[in-house]
This record gives structure tokens, sequence and C-alpha cells, in this order.
């Protein structure tokens, strides 16, 4: 009998060992998977922010005023007074040609207008008129005093029929020298002001052969050779001080895109300064194509300008621009990524924290409020968010109360 009885204290002692060995399994079984944690791809630490909500463009600086110097002059190149990079007022004379034959044609075209205000044939023709003039005169008088005496029976019909022919004779003369007269006047007076224009010409092309700045600005390129007939462009003279970028705007964004606009400007020459800008104008139709018919086709673009308004002298003409078009800009905000941001279960905008408790990194659900969003971020807010406080950028498979795996937070 003490046989049994010790046979059945052993197998309530190994039931026993193999309940707790269960147990304990269990346990630990429990305690090792809630320490595995979740794991999160990475997190944002918040801290107040500008957040821009914009249009990305490029283009190229140009001067706002930029002026070709041409010459349509078939003389030589004597003097060059530019160089290039220079900076010269309006007015300032960049070259003078060489005009000594041009000042020899001056002198005989003086000449020439000279001999056309005094001209003899006119004058001969006017003297001719007056002696025509003089002589129907006393003709007429002398026809009206024998038509009295004819009258008082004084003269005969033959000498009244004499001096009325001799009146008629007169008058067809006067007539013909008057047409003549007429006829020289008109062509002298043409002779005059073509032999004026021809000599205004001249003089005006004597003025033109010094080559003057049309505005205040640098020069930019020079094509003038001393000696060389330049007949075309000699300079380009721009304002270096005032620039512009000519952008292009797609068809998707043109609802977005207004006069006024700032626009935030940076080239590589200034890295990632950002010079501010102002859209001025925008094309009223799309790009045109060779024909001058507007584009048509799915890549749909209106050209825009937009004017810089910080002055820079890092920026230089010709140099690449990329444009950011300010649509929406709020300051001193939260934002986070827009994966941060889910529901919960009362339809509520929440961020999940990582919160220490205890020690450990856990998941804590905070209620917020969104507002501006942009291609990467959204802002948020609410009472609970402060700087320093770190939210899963990507809550897929993450919970409220979940412990973070701390060996795959990445920031």
């Amino acid at each position: 009998m003490m046989k049994n009885i010790m046979t059945n204290k052993k197998k309530v002692v190994i039931v026993s060992v193999i309940l707790a060995a269960v147990l304990a399994a269990v346990y630990f079984g429990i305690s090792l998977s809630g320490n595995k944690g979740v794991k999160v791809s990475g997190y944002t630490t918040l801290s107040k922010k500008d957040l821009i909500n914009s249009i990305s463009a490029s283009g190229t600086f140009e001067s706002i005023n930029s002026r070709n110097v041409y010459s349509t002059l078939n003389y030589p190149v004597k003097i060059i007074n530019a160089k290039l990079g220079e900076k010269v007022t309006a007015g300032e004379t960049l070259a003078i040609l060489d005009t000594s034959t041009l000042a020899l044609d001056i002198e005989q075209q003086r000449s020439v207008l000279l001999n056309s205000e005094t001209n003899s044939e006119l004058a001969d023709s006017q003297a001719n008129l007056q002696s025509a003039e003089i002589e129907l005169e006393n003709k007429k008088k002398s026809y009206e005093i024998d038509k009295v005496l004819f009258d008082a029976g004084a003269v005969s019909q033959n000498d009244l029929d004499k001096a009325e022919t001799d009146y008629k004779t007169a008058q067809i003369n006067y007539d013909k020298l008057f047409s003549a007269y007429n006829s020289t006047k008109i062509k002298a007076n043409q002779d005059l002001n073509t032999n004026k224009i021809a000599l205004q010409k001249l003089e005006k092309d004597l003025a033109d052969s010094v080559i003057k700045a049309p505005i205040t600005g640098t020069v930019t390129s020079i094509y003038a050779v001393v000696g060389a007939i330049e007949n075309g462009l000699l300079f380009v003279v721009e304002d270096t001080d005032n620039l512009k970028v000519t952008t292009n705007v797609k068809e998707y964004d043109m609802g977005k895109v207004n006069p006024e606009q700032i626009v935030y400007i940076k080239s590589d020459a200034t890295g990632d300064k950002i010079i501010n800008g102002r859209i001025v104008s925008i094309s009223p139709s799309s790009t045109k194509d060779a024909a001058g018919k507007s584009n048509t086709s799915s890549n749909v673009i209106f050209e825009t300008r937009v004017d810089v308004i910080d002055k820079n002298p890092g920026l230089k003409i010709g140099m690449n621009a990329r444009l950011n078009i300010i649509l929406d800009k709020k300051s001193n905000v939260y934002a986070v990524p827009y994966e941060a941001i889910t529901k919960n279960s009362n339809n509520q905008d929440v961020v999940y924290a990582i919160a220490s408790v205890n020690g450990k990194k856990m998941v804590k659900e905070l209620i917020v409020s969104t507002g501006l969003e942009t291609d990467l971020y959204t802002e948020i807010s609410g009472e609970e968010l402060t700087d320093g406080t770190e939210i899963i950028n990507d809550v897929t498979g993450v919970k409220d109360g979940d412990i973070v795996d701390l060996q795959t937070v990445t920031q």
C-alpha cells in the first residue's frame, strides 16, 4: 500500500512540473512576443516651419530691357569706344564710323541746294511774265482809249480793230508765259524739296555715324570691328540690374497661377539662397508653333513672365533659373508627411506619436486638425502637439498602444 501511495505522489509531482513548464512557456512566449514591438519605417520630429504649396518651373535669366544696336550705313568703323562688360549711359558714344567721303557729299549737296534756291530758270520765267503783264496792261489801256475815241469819231474802225487785236495778242502771250512760269515754279519747288531731303539724309547719316547707346546698361556683346564695314548688328546693350525669367506654365496649373503671385527663384550660382520674384504677365494663349498657330497638342503650355525683385550680383543673363510659384504659404506651423495622418474609429484625423511609457517606446494616438497640403507635407495642429514630438511617418499596421521596436525607428 505504501508503494501505491508513493507512486501517486510521483505522478502528482510530474503533472505539477509539466503544468508549471507549460505556464512558464506561455508566459515567456507572450513576453517575448510583446518585446518584439511594431516596426515603423521612420518618424518626424515636430518643429515649427514654413509650409509652402508651390508649382515648380524653370527658365533662363534675361534682361528686362535689352537693345540691339544696328547701323545701316556702308562706312567702315573708325573708332570703338565701348568695352565688353562696361556700363554705359543712354546717349553715350559706343563707336564712330569713318565718314570722310560723306563730308564731301554733304558739301556738294549744299551747293546743289543753294542753286535750287536761286533757280535762274525760274527767275527768267518770272521776269518774262512781269514784262508780259506790263505789255498786257498797256495794250488794254490803249484799246479802252481807242473805244472812247471811236465813239467820239476821233479814230477809225481800222485803228480800233488793230488796238483790239494787239490787246488779245498780249493776253494770249501773257497766258502762255503765266502757264510756263507756273510749270517752272512747280519743278523748281520739287527740285528744291528733293535737294533738301537729300541733304537732310546725308546729314542724318553723318549724325548716325556716331553710334550711341540707346539705353543705360551694360555692353554684353560687341560685333563691331575697326576698319570693317559693319552694316548690321554692332552692339548689344542690356540692363543687367533688372532681370526677368521667361518660363512656361502647364495647362493643368493655369487655374492656380495669376499675376502678382510671389515666386521663389534659385540658381546654381547662388546656391540655396531664395531670390524673390513676381509674376508680371501670363500669355492669353498657349505657345505658338512654327506656323504661328496655338499649340493644341497634349503638352499645352503658356508663356509666363517673372520679374526678379531682389538684386543679386551673382545672377547673370543667360543663367538657368529654378522657380517655385507660391500658391499658398503658412508660417510657423507643424507639418508631417501625408501618410502620417489617418482616421480613428470616431472618424477623427489622428497621428501616432512615439511616447515613452515606463521606459518603453509606445504608440500614442493624437487627435489633430489638418490644414494646408503640399505635394509632400500636410499642416497639422492639436492641443497635444509640441516641439520634439516624434510622429510616425507611415501608419500602416500601427495602432494606439503598440510597443515600438527601437531598432527599426529611423528619422
